[in-house]
């Protein structure tokens, strides 16, 4: 028995604990068996039943669990062009603020399942009272709220704009931010770090060390993409994209992403991590079927070494595949407590 995971595949056997992880398990053998593209839209098709059980479970969470020493409130952030739900402590102060997007399946990251209701329960517990947390949605395949409708030409500024939004809330912190990112998000995490001292910690699941270009859960979307715009970029930044490595570069390996063991093709993509100013965790799985996040991480962990950075640094690898959310929760909120440690005041 393997603890604190909820599914464990070993070449095997796969298992899992639970309908939730049930659920999660069976989108895993998709991806591995047929393509992630199907475990996507596959997971999409989940969203309005799912959403619809998240709404009552978060009912009982945040008006009627009555262990609970306060309840978070919960509002829909639709301002200053954000896209978000903000999870937050109406009678405290001074809390720390925590920024958690998603990657390549679009919209709210926390949705999904149960991660609201058992991140807001942990939230909850006393050891990590004091934050307060923003899930915020940057594109979505059904263009909800006038988002993008893909991962194209995000400016990395929208995050900028949530930065601000949280500060200037009340009972909010108003410098300083821990952001929460995993695959594309946890690439998108490691720019903004590199960008924006505001951000004092850092937390990159299943990360990569350089940037990628435009991403479509459809295939028939990305090869019309490689036709029309073969470098079409993921990331802007004031108005220029952001240097990556072509889509179109990746077609001559197999798999895509052995392109990273040609340095001279990705060099000019690696993200300067060198340049953060955060304490950072990168959390990986030894298993990962869509990325080589256990090299990415090593090879961030080597260019920090190399620069001397003085900030605190951790990697850590799991006995997971490219989602290793839940399996690595506990050490992301024993990371936060030393790192980024909450006092709230009532």
């Amino acid at each position: 028995m393997v603890e604190g995971v909820g599914w464990v595949d070993d070449g095997s056997v796969v298992t899992s604990g639970g309908i939730s992880a049930g659920i999660d398990m069976s989108l895993h053998l998709v991806s591995k068996l047929k393509d992630m593209a199907l475990a996507e839209k596959l997971l999409r098709s989940f969203s309005e039943i799912t959403m619809k059980l998240v709404s009552v479970q978060l009912l009982v969470l945040l008006v009627l669990l009555p262990s609970a020493s306060f309840a978070f409130q919960h509002t829909q952030v639709r301002e200053d062009g954000l896209v978000a739900d903000f999870y937050y402590d109406a009678g405290a102060t001074g809390q720390r603020p925590i920024i958690i997007f998603g990657g390549s399946a679009g919209g709210n990251f926390l949705q999904w399942n149960d991660r609201v209701i058992g991140v807001l329960k942990d939230l909850q517990k006393p050891e990590n009272r004091g934050y307060a947390l923003l899930a915020l949605s940057y594109f979505d395949y059904d263009a909800v709220d006038g988002l993008p409708d893909r991962l194209k030409n995000i400016p990395i500024e929208y995050f900028k704009t949530a930065i601000d939004w949280l500060h200037r809330q009340p009972g909010i912190r108003k410098n300083g931010v821990a952001i929460y990112g995993t695959s594309r998000g946890a690439e998108l995490a490691l720019l903004l770090a590199s960008r924006y001292p505001e951000v004092e910690v850092v937390i990159a699941a299943a990360p990569s060390a350089f940037v990628w270009g435009a991403y479509h859960r459809e295939p028939i979307e990305r090869k019309r993409e490689l036709q029309t715009d073969p470098c079409a970029p993921a990331w802007t930044y004031r108005g220029r994209p952001i240097e990556r490595i072509c889509n179109e570069k990746t077609r001559s390996f197999t798999p895509w992403h052995d392109i990273v063991n040609t340095p001279d093709l990705v060099e000019q993509a690696v993200i300067p991590v060198e340049a953060m100013s955060a304490a950072t965790l990168l959390l990986s799985g030894k298993y990962d079927d869509i990325w080589p996040s256990v090299k990415m991480s090593e090879l961030i962990v080597r260019r920090l070494q190399q620069h001397d950075y003085r900030f605190a640094f951790q990697h850590r690898s799991y006995a997971a595949s490219h989602d290793v959310f839940w399996v690595s929760w506990r050490d992301v909120l024993s990371f936060l407590r030393e790192y980024y440690p909450a006092s709230p005041r009532q």
